[in-house]
């Protein structure tokens, strides 16, 4: 088994010897081209709710930890790697002040 991190945002792909290994590859891949890290005001996923970033720190750790809020309020910590990234910001900020967020 190989393994193989996004030098961006860190996530771990583990490609097996057996099976079909070009097909993690590729995704790996497809992945690491199109990593990038989002801005302050930009909308993320967590799970399944859509959260502001609020501050990105890319100097303390290995790897981004990104400072969110979520509709409630709540703020929260995560690692870039856990985060996924919203193709339409203009329904995710609708989607979030629906939810009470504000912008």
């Amino acid at each position: 088994m190989v393994e193989a991190r996004c030098p961006v945002c860190g996530k771990l792909y583990e490609i097996a010897g057996s099976g079909n290994p070009r097909a993690v590859e590729g995704h790996f891949l497809k992945h690491k081209d199109n990593c990038n890290v989002p801005r302050p005001g930009e909308f993320v996923r967590v799970v399944s709710s859509v959260v502001l970033v609020l501050d990105v720190d890319g100097e303390t750790e290995e790897f981004p930890l990104l400072e969110v809020e979520y509709p409630s309020g709540r703020k929260g910590i995560y690692r870039l790697a856990h985060v996924g990234r919203v193709r339409d910001q203009g329904q995710a900020a609708e989607k979030y002040v629906s939810m009470g967020g504000k912008v």
